[in-house]
């Protein structure tokens, strides 16, 4: 098994721009632990098989797949005990990242995919503009603007869902995705019929009401839901519901 091989570089280049790449020929059940990336990164499985843990779930990935992790994704990877994979990975930033978004974890990359991460260690000086070119034809047969333009509401909806709890505002689902903090708010508001800030403060006022039913005190209420501060939690949930955190509580025992 080789040692790992990466380089970085970043070109500055507005749509799609590539800052690192690297292979690995990995050995077997190697687990990379979590990691999270600043960049879209695309693994490339050249040859046999691993398992990516991400999204909540597990993912197996084999020949002539990928799998993609995005910006403040949380995700690790294992390689399989019998037949280990060999991978080539691309991280990319730019104004057109965030459409890869509407990946799904795990997908199978069109024939002919990424043919300048085939040897990386003779690459030339010239091997950034070659991979900006390669994810350019990965972006034209993978992601239609129909398609490009339908799912990241959704996807911003999923998000608050499952974690609600941790810091939220609209500037980094703006990085995330990185779009305009204006445009995504409109675009999401003209999809969902609701602000960003509002959809997330409904889905914490909502969850806050379920634990201030079950006993929860008002501190830790304010605690899980994401509200660091106890005083602003308790008039917002004053002003949302017309009654206190404690009234909330008193009249459904």
């Amino acid at each position: 098994m080789s040692a790992p091989f990466q380089m970085l570089f970043d070109l500055g280049l507005d749509d799609l721009n590539p800052i690192m790449v690297g292979e690995h020929c990995v050995l077997p059940d190697r687990h990379v632990q979590p990691l999270l990336f600043n960049s879209v990164v695309i693994h490339h499985v050249r040859r046999g098989h691993g398992t990516l843990y991400s999204r909540g779930d597990s993912h197996p990935v084999g020949p002539g797949q990928a799998f993609i992790i995005l910006p403040g994704e949380t995700a690790s990877y294992k390689s399989d005990h019998d037949d280990p994979w060999e991978y080539a990975w691309i991280g990319f930033t730019g104004k057109l990242a965030y459409r890869f978004s509407v990946l799904p974890p795990v997908f199978t990359l069109p024939e002919g995919a990424f043919p300048h991460m085939h040897d990386l260690r003779n690459a030339t000086s010239a091997i950034g503009y070659l991979l900006a070119s390669d994810l350019f034809a990965l972006y034209a047969n993978l992601l239609d603007p129909q398609y490009q333009e339908r799912d990241f509401a959704q996807l911003i909806i999923e998000h608050i869902d499952k974690n609600y709890m941790q810091k939220l505002t609209v500037e980094n689902f703006a990085q995330r995705f990185n779009m305009d903090r204006r445009y995504l708010s409109q675009q999401f508001k003209a999809k969902t019929g609701t602000s960003i800030r509002s959809y997330l403060t409904q889905v914490r006022m909502e969850r806050a009401a379920e634990l201030l039913s079950d006993g929860c005190g008002t501190r830790e209420a304010s605690l899980l839901c994401g509200f660091g501060n106890t005083s602003n939690f308790h008039k917002m949930f004053t002003a949302y519901y017309g009654m206190t955190p404690l009234q909330w509580k008193q009249q459904r025992r």
